[in-house]
């Protein structure tokens, strides 16, 4: 964190909570004190692509600790766990958390439409603290990167949408000329998702 900080200078820092092995309370209280403002915090569901190997209520019982003990700027929380535990926006709201609300889908992309359901959930209730909508799935053919691009059309304005895999490296450049706010890279030679560039690459690729 610190060398990415030193070094990189990246605006935002996503820190992949799931990713920490056998992940508790004691280990997220190590956390405590050390934020600085600019990480989105996320605990990943495995349905989703996380690393967590808890159950979901203990995963919930975690995701409330981060929000309401650690108190982050920024929580990204899948759009399926909200729908299932929409009491979680009452935590957000008290901690003055924002939201990224997320859907990734590991196995492909499907229709435009079915995409733009999913996008259509905005959790009223947060509207005015909402950072983000994210919206994420896997490219099996060039063509699926436009139908995440095409969700910038009509899409709320703090839209994140791009393809995963090889194939979706085009949609996480063309998406910062669409309208997105941010986007995703990694430190050198660590992608923690398929398809991902490295923060070096990606600055190079969009210097005007």
């Amino acid at each position: 964190m610190s060398l990415a900080r030193r070094h990189f200078r990246p605006d935002l820092i996503e820190l992949r909570l799931d990713f920490i092995r056998g992940l508790d309370i004691e280990k997220l209280e190590t956390i405590k004190g050390r934020l600085r403002g600019n990480e989105i915090l996320t605990i990943r569901s495995r349905k989703e692509g996380g690393h967590i190997t808890v159950s979901d209520r203990e995963r919930l019982r975690l995701i409330r600790y981060v929000i309401n003990q650690l108190k982050p700027s920024i929580m990204d929380i899948e759009i399926s766990t909200i729908q299932k535990y929409p009491f979680l926006l009452q935590d957000l709201k008290r901690s003055n958390t924002k939201l990224v609300a997320s859907f990734h889908d590991l196995q492909g992309t499907k229709s435009e439409e079915y995409l733009r359901n999913i996008m259509s959930f905005v959790p009223y209730e947060l509207k005015s603290s909402l950072y983000a909508v994210k919206i994420v799935s896997k490219a099996r053919r060039l063509e699926d990167n436009l139908k995440l691009l095409n969700l910038y059309r009509g899409g709320p304005s703090k839209l994140v949408a791009f393809c995963l895999g090889k194939l979706g490296v085009p949609s996480r450049i063309l998406a910062f000329y669409f309208g997105a706010p941010f986007g995703y890279a990694s430190l050198p030679r660590e992608p923690v998702a398929s398809g991902q560039l490295d923060i070096e690459v990606m600055r190079r690729l969009l210097k005007p």
